[in-house]
């Protein structure tokens, strides 16, 4: 079910397994002249994985200890979603990835690198959130801070996150499914009855 935009709080989330590929060093990173110029503001992480502690020790050597928090591994990432103001998306590569459209169906704004597979076919650039370049921290740093000194787009942006997510909604992929397979069909049987 979508979500309608509730109140939001001044998080910025991430999600996903803490291991290299999902990049959230970078993240941290990207996040570390925010701490300083919007400090009212946090990035939560949320998941487990076997660079927690290295990730742990790039928040204190970066000293945003009292900004960027490890979350862990939590059973209410709706809810998560459902609070926060944007989601960061700083994977090195991706397939599909899920959580960005959980993210729309709850109305968050997507901040996104532009990594190999998924997020160019998910986010809608300007649209549901920001597509930066996969290795400018510069940008993801700027997109972010667009979005935290914009509500108004982060609003329009939430409508448009809610809209777009429609069309991942479960009855829309099997029909979908169902349509692409009565189409294969009847072109099996006119293809067969050409050959008879």
């Amino acid at each position: 079910m979508l979500a309608s935009s509730p109140e939001r709080k001044k998080i910025i989330v991430g999600v996903g397994k803490l291991g290299g590929r999902k990049g959230f060093d970078r993240l941290i990173d990207a996040y570390r002249p925010l701490a300083k110029r919007r400090p009212d503001w946090q990035l939560h992480i949320y998941g487990g994985g076997p660079a927690q502690g290295k990730l742990a020790a790039l928040i204190a050597k970066r000293n945003l200890g009292d900004v960027v928090f490890l979350k862990g591994q939590s059973d209410r990432i709706e809810q998560v979603l459902e609070e926060a103001s944007i989601l960061a998306l700083t994977s090195r590569y991706e397939g599909l990835p899920m959580v960005l459209i959980e993210a729309m169906t709850k109305g968050l704004p997507i901040v996104s690198v532009d990594c190999p597979h998924g997020p160019a076919e998910i986010v809608v650039d300007d649209v549901t959130g920001r597509l930066v370049p996969n290795d400018d921290l510069a940008a993801i740093s700027n997109a972010l801070l667009d979005l935290i000194d914009h509500p108004e787009t982060r609003a329009r942006m939430s409508g448009q996150a809610l809209r777009h997510a429609e069309q991942y909604q479960p009855d829309r992929i099997t029909r979908a499914w169902l349509d692409l397979f009565e189409s294969l069909s009847a072109g099996r049987s006119t293809i067969q009855g050409i050959a008879g």
